[in-house]
């Protein structure tokens, strides 16, 4: 057993991993999708989980990016773990490296009024050899700089941290602490996002309002206002309405419980519907919105939520990761995960990093209505999408904003 330790970031999807090979030519996965969720709702539903008093802020776009890069590095049953996970398990590696790729060039045209960067990049230990199609795989379809660094000194810590802050614009500062010499690299997917409204709240119409926490007290928050036509829906669990950007395609949805619900049970109704078609039930309807003025950030290792998830086998010695270099046996050792969003009169702001960190097995480890009324005045979700590639950039369940 090789004694080598390796290890992959992923900024704003940063993986550090040794375990990535390219397969997308000789792919494993044949089996049918074993469910319809939408891995952005599994994601947001298992983060919260025994957490319902914390804002979670995610990128799903930005994980499921990453972990897609991981994925042409594994083999075998860890292959089609971590694609069942993505809810990739009927597609080949040819048809999900060409499907991002697709959504990655799509989404770098969004207008010039909103700002949308993604980038991704692979730090790569020079004392260890990677197999050449593995890197040709993520440089081809997912546009990644490779830089071949010394794990061995902390200026490449500072290398990448400055590469994810820098994509990020400042927003997500550091996402690594250190290196081994014995790491075998660090891959990096970084998103940046910024979005004036379509229609701006006045700023003269926000004003402290109480907002209702789960524990039975309140605090005192910044609520906008505005009383205008929305696209909207409403049933016995939630009230919804969608507030577009600019640019005509990238919106945020937020979704409000009501009827005694909470964000857990609206999140698993997510989970399950058909976000096609729960999107197009919206109706314009005239109504008046409160919405909170939200400046959050969040953290988290996401090992348990992507096992319980399915991607156990990744995160032990069992996984197979052997497309990525024929040096040594790796593992998973953990997946971080940074973001943060800021809403405002003006539109929104957010960023996300995520690093998988890879170990070797050697080590441990039209009827006219009354106009609606829905004041955010208590937990809530947000889901950041884009209408022509159906991505969900970001995703949040806001307790506290």
């Amino acid at each position: 057993m090789p004694k080598t330790m390796t290890t992959i970031y992923l900024a704003f999807t940063i993986i550090l991993s040794q375990l990535l090979l390219p397969c997308y030519s000789k792919s494993t996965l044949q089996e049918n999708p074993s469910h319809t969720s939408d891995f952005a709702f599994n994601l947001l539903d298992q983060s919260i989980g025994g957490k319902e008093n914390k804002n979670v802020i995610l990128s799903p776009f930005s994980i499921s990016t990453a972990l897609s890069m991981v994925l042409n590095g594994a083999n075998g049953e860890t292959e089609k773990a971590i694609a069942k996970t993505l809810g990739f398990s009927n597609k080949n590696m040819a048809s999900v490296n060409t499907d991002n790729k697709s959504h990655l060039d799509s989404l770098k045209n969004v207008d010039n009024n909103t700002q949308l960067t993604i980038a991704n990049a692979l730090f790569i230990n020079k004392q260890i050899k990677l197999k050449a199609d593995f890197l040709e795989t993520n440089k081809q379809f997912y546009g990644a700089e490779i830089s071949s660094c010394n794990f061995s000194d902390q200026k490449t810590v500072t290398k990448i941290n400055d590469w994810v802050s820098k994509q990020t614009k400042g927003k997500i500062p550091t996402i690594i602490d250190q290196l081994n010499g014995g790491d075998l690299m660090c891959l990096l997917n970084a998103i940046y996002f910024k979005g004036l409204w379509k229609s701006p709240f006045l700023k003269g119409d926000t004003h402290e309002e109480n907002f209702n926490l789960v524990n039975g007290s309140n605090i005192k928050v910044k609520m906008m206002h505005k009383s205008a036509k929305f696209q909207y829906i409403e049933n016995n669990k939630f009230q919804s309405v969608y507030l577009p950007y600019s640019d005509g395609r990238l919106g945020l949805y937020v979704f409000l419980p009501m009827n005694g619900n909470n964000i857990t049970s609206i999140s698993n109704d997510l989970m399950i519907a058909d976000w096609n078609k729960l999107t197009k039930s919206f109706k314009a309807e005239q109504g008046y919105l409160g919405l909170p003025v939200l400046k959050a950030e969040y953290s988290i290792t996401l090992n348990n939520v992507l096992s319980n998830l399915g991607m156990a086998i990744a995160f032990n010695s069992k996984a197979n990761f052997s497309k990525i270099t024929s040096e040594t046996d790796t593992f998973i050792g953990r997946v971080i995960h940074k973001a943060v969003m800021e809403i405002n009169e003006e539109g929104t702001t957010a960023a996300a990093a995520t690093a998988v960190v890879m170990c070797t097995s050697a080590m441990p480890q039209k009827n006219v209505k009354p106009p609606f009324e829905m004041i955010v005045n208590k937990p809530y979700i947000l889901v950041l999408a884009d209408q022509k590639t159906n991505e969900k950039l970001f995703v949040a369940a806001i307790y506290q904003p």
